[in-house]
């Protein structure tokens, strides 16, 4: 039972990290995309 608890653990937690890593790589590109949008509109 615990062998199987803690293979959970685990697995939800690797599954975290690819969740952040994921957010954290969409997060920065939405940042750059926004950076482009604020100097289109400059240029503008």
């Amino acid at each position: 039972m615990k062998a199987s608890n803690y293979s959970a653990l685990l697995k939800s937690r690797y599954l975290y990290y690819e969740y952040r890593k994921s957010t954290n790589k969409i997060n920065k590109t939405f940042k750059e995309f926004k950076g482009l949008i604020g100097t289109a509109t400059i240029i503008d």
